[in-house]
């Protein structure tokens, strides 16, 4: 099982700023998500009436893209915002 550890530089919340979600152990893997682009889907969320849920759905998809890829199980640590096992 390979683990990978998620850090996340600029909170997805905090649209002023860029995000930068990434792994890193034997590999490494990161994902840029403009403040442009998080505000253009912080308003779809809220032309849907989820606007709660648009930092945890963009984190999880971003973490998803970053993953999506592997080869391998996964026991997957988001900084301590959750932990998850992924099997492939």
């Amino acid at each position: 099982m390979m683990k990978i550890e998620i850090d996340q530089s600029g909170r997805i919340e905090y649209t002023s700023k860029l995000s930068v979600v990434a792994y890193s152990n034997s590999a490494n893997k990161s994902l840029l998500i403009t403040a442009k682009d998080k505000r253009k889907i912080q308003a779809i969320y809220r032309r849907i009436g989820q606007p709660r849920l648009f930092a945890q759905k963009v984190f999880a998809v971003a973490i998803f893209a970053l993953i999506k890829n592997k080869k391998t199980d996964i026991k997957l640590t988001a900084q301590d915002f959750f932990d998850l096992a992924f099997a492939k």
